[in-house]
């Protein structure tokens, strides 16, 4: 998954992207804020963490929580568990519903998902 998927995901999660710029400070307590929201972070290395990578439990469960609401959910489940009895993941032992509950595979099947079926771009 990429950044521009990653801003995709977090943007569908109603939450900001965060772009961040330079506002002012010395080398060790550079200070930035959100070119979109306003919100200020001390150094560049912990503001780009401010930033989903839905490669963790946190994120897994907010997307999961936030997925279980939608409307599409039930369709969302069909879709993922055709996906999931192709051969490929066959293979691999992977099969059903098990197959979304994975901090890997879940994020990118919503992905696929939403830009397939829901028009996310």
């Amino acid at each position: 998954m990429n950044e521009s998927d990653r801003k995709i995901l977090t943007n569908q999660l109603g939450e900001c992207w965060h772009e961040w710029g330079y506002v002012r400070g010395s080398v060790k307590q550079e200070i930035f804020q959100c070119v979109k929201c306003g919100e200020t972070c001390k150094g560049i290395v912990n503001c780009h963490q401010k930033n989903r990578t839905f490669d963790n439990p946190e994120d897994f469960f907010v997307l999961w929580n936030w997925v279980k609401k939608k409307d599409w959910w039930k369709d969302f489940l069909h879709a993922a568990n055709e996906c999931a009895m192709t051969n490929d993941i066959k293979e691999q032992g992977i099969a059903g519903k098990y197959y979304i509950i994975n901090t890997k595979w879940f994020p990118e099947m919503i992905l696929i998902f939403g830009k397939k079926k829901l028009g996310w771009k």
